[in-house]
């Protein structure tokens, strides 16, 4: 019996896809020339580190073997029958990568010399596949705070499975010492025979913040260009942030991006899957200085691919761009109180998208009732699936989910809601810090109006919170159900309200989202 031949597509794409996604883009047969803005390989405070694949030249040519047939359809059966609270933990199907390799195995080069490894260590690709309440799709991250989605997948078949579990080395060295913005070569080399090495070959001496790693490489200097004096924008861009406390006068923004994958240039390069995506925001504050800025890339700088002597391309499947290249954005940054003026941009490398987002955010001193942003969701999913999941992929680690009551909520970028979508209106309400004996009880009130006529289609009165509460925290997170299809087609103003019984009140706050 032969190995189905739509698996092996698969697992074909599944190794090459995704290491576009984490930002090493490459296929096994093929090596490739590095550009200068490679931004994988970082300079880690005094430390340079080397994300590094090994495999097998053998066998990334071969078929699949019977044991990772069986393998692959074990994970997708796995995967089709997982209940919503269960985690999905794919297995590594992959025999031709080459695991259980030590430092002594190792020697990197750095402009030609050889440098000592300080230490080698394994990590899984960043990636999952998520099922949530409107279908799946995957997930990736290259920083520890932001994430990338793709767009919802056809039910399980042939040729679109869940992704399997994919390791590369990092290693780490102390480097020589050069100019600050000099760049290097790099060289990687393994002891061990018929084993195909792909690493990136350059990196620049500057240290970036490990959210914003575009920051001066020359991708990154085009997207600044974008944000300053971008007047032809071709990408369309939604854009949605809300701002939750954290502590007095502490406050993390969240910011989510939406735009069509099918704008966004893409190439096949034999079966390497080529683009250039990317993004990047920057908060000013009022006298125009940066308060703070992000940048993440999406899918899959290279340059164009080189065929090893003796080997055969894999074909293109330009019918799997809707499993990898990105529609959707999120990232997280701390802000004080004040007034700020959000820049962000995303680019593909040849046209881009802008949008500018003023954002107020009020003080609070941690002894007052308090009220976040209202975030508008239309995904969520079971909380406890998603921690597991992501913790097993080191999917941006320190990304703070929304989760009220054991569910896990997605800030929506685009605003607009489909008859049938469902609409959840997601808000921490913060208790005062324990000052007297007595207890009291919080309440939260919604409205919504008609933007237009100003007629009032929504009034919950007040609704006791309690329900949910978390024993020990005086933060009350709350996910409010919002009936779309009860709303005629319009633009819509949603305010909510929090008091308690000891007669304090916060301010109204809002969210507009229009019905279609």
């Amino acid at each position: 019996m032969t190995p189905e031949p739509n698996l092996l597509t698969t697992k074909t794409l599944i190794i090459g896809a995704l290491l576009c996604a984490s930002g090493f883009c490459t296929v096994a047969s093929f090596s490739f020339a590095q550009t200068a803005d490679n931004y994988s390989i970082r300079v880690e405070s005094n430390q340079v580190v080397v994300p590094t694949y090994i495999y097998d030249k053998d066998r990334m040519i071969e078929p699949s073997t019977m044991k990772e047939t069986r393998c692959g359809l074990a994970n997708m059966k796995k995967f089709d029958k997982l209940l919503p609270s269960e985690a999905y933990i794919p297995a590594n199907c992959d025999e031709s990568q080459v695991l259980g390799l030590a430092a002594k195995d190792f020697h990197i080069f750095d402009d030609g010399r050889e440098q000592r490894i300080q230490n080698v260590t394994v990590e899984r690709l960043h990636d999952i596949t998520v099922r949530d309440n409107m279908s799946w799709h995957n997930e990736f991250s290259d920083t520890p705070i932001g994430k990338w989605s793709a767009s919802d997948l056809p039910p399980l078949q042939m040729g679109f499975g869940p992704s399997e579990a994919i390791y590369f080395y990092l290693i780490a060295y102390l480097p020589p010492k050069s100019p600050e913005g000099s760049c290097h070569r790099i060289k990687v080399k393994v002891e061990r025979r018929n084993s195909f090495v792909y690493t990136r070959s350059e990196y620049c001496n500057a240290v970036h913040s490990s959210s914003d790693p575009l920051n001066g490489t020359k991708f990154g200097k085009q997207l600044e260009g974008y944000a300053a004096f971008g007047k032809d924008a071709k990408i369309a861009l939604s854009i949605q942030t809300g701002y939750f406390y954290t502590g007095a006068n502490r406050a993390r923004v969240d910011i989510t991006a939406e735009f069509s994958w099918n704008s966004l240039r893409r190439q096949w390069i034999h079966a390497t899957l080529d683009a250039t995506i990317g993004i990047m925001g920057v908060a000013y504050k009022e006298d125009g200085t940066v308060a703070a800025r992000f940048s993440d890339m999406g899918c899959c700088p290279s340059d164009k691919p080189h065929f090893v002597r003796g080997r055969h391309p894999y074909q293109a499947h330009p019918e799997m761009d809707v499993a990898f290249i990105p529609n959707r954005f999120e990232t997280q940054i701390d802000l004080l109180p004040g007034k700020y003026n959000l820049q962000i941009v995303l680019g593909d490398g040849s046209k881009f998208g802008r949008v500018e987002v003023p954002l107020a955010i009020d003080s609070y001193d941690g002894n007052q009732l308090a009220l976040s942003s209202v975030v508008l969701c239309k995904r969520f999913r079971d909380a406890a699936a998603a921690a597991q999941e992501a913790a097993a992929a080191n999917l941006a680690p320190q990304y703070v989910p929304l989760v009220s009551n054991g569910t896990q909520f997605t800030p929506a970028g685009d605003t607009h809601f489909r008859k049938g979508e469902p609409l959840f209106a997601y808000f921490e309400v913060y208790e005062p810090l324990p000052a007297t004996t007595s207890a009291t009880t919080v309440q939260i009130r919604m409205k919504i109006t008609n933007v237009k006529t100003g007629e009032l289609k929504v009034d919950t009165g007040l609704r006791n919170a309690s329900s949910s509460s978390q024993p020990g925290s005086t933060v009350i997170p709350i996910a409010q159900k919002v009936a779309v299809d009860q709303l005629p087609p319009g633009s819509y103003k949603l305010e909510v309200q929090a008091s308690d019984s000891a007669e304090r009140s916060t301010v109204w706050r809002t969210a507009t989202f229009t019905v279609e």
